[in-house]
């Protein structure tokens, strides 16, 4: 808080899963909000922005040589007008993936999504769109893990960015998400982080 500027942000999520014991098929539903307001003398300012993500999802055990998951995502985005949050858009998503474990160094993943965007403010740039991305991505590791390698190709109707992500380790108890040693190799892969479900709670910030 700095004179007549103030800033608030909240990022609280939920997730709750259940897992098959016969066939090892984890089912999950998430909701995710993150909100945050910068505020110049008591007004929301451009700066602001409010999204909300639904999910409902399944998918294979992670132990098994394929595997796949399903998932589909709702969307919500709000921009600030006029000292108000104003829906911008509202987006549907349809995601099939399936990874391939070769072997404890090799791995294979596939995937295709489908996108279905309305957009309701005038302030956007953006029209309505329909949207159908295909991935094809393999992981590797040579050497004793001394180099690892990603690549991946893409083809699509619409443009969508490749998302980076970094995971940083912050106190027990703090963080959304947890390592999972997939294959055992003692190297913290991006692919083996997955969101914390050892408590089914409101969890906030990472």
């Amino acid at each position: 808080k700095s004179g007549s500027q103030r800033n608030t942000f909240n990022r609280p999520s939920g997730y709750i899963d259940w897992v098959n014991p016969k066939s090892g098929w984890k089912f999950y539903i998430k909701r995710l909000l993150e909100n945050n307001e910068d505020f110049e003398n008591d007004t929301l300012n451009n700066l602001s922005f409010m999204f909300i993500e639904n999910s409902i999802g399944t998918s294979s055990s992670d132990t098994s040589i394929f595997n796949t998951n399903f998932e589909f995502r709702e969307r919500i985005d709000y921009i600030p007008n006029q000292g108000e949050f104003e829906l911008l858009s509202r987006s549907w998503n349809y995601q099939f993936n399936e990874n391939i474990r070769i072997n404890s160094n090799n791995k294979i993943g596939l995937g295709i999504g489908y996108r279905l965007l309305d957009v309701f403010s005038e302030q956007s740039q953006y029209n309505n769109d329909e949207s159908i991305l295909s991935r094809v991505e393999y992981f590797g590791k040579l050497w004793r893990n001394s180099l690892k390698s990603n690549l991946f190709y893409e083809v699509g109707s619409g443009l969508e960015r490749k998302r980076e992500y970094r995971f940083v380790q912050v106190q027990v108890g703090q963080g959304q998400y947890t390592w999972i040693d997939n294959d055992n190799d003692n190297q913290e892969d991006l692919n083996e982080f997955f969101l914390n479900t050892d408590r089914l709670n409101v969890q906030s910030g990472m």
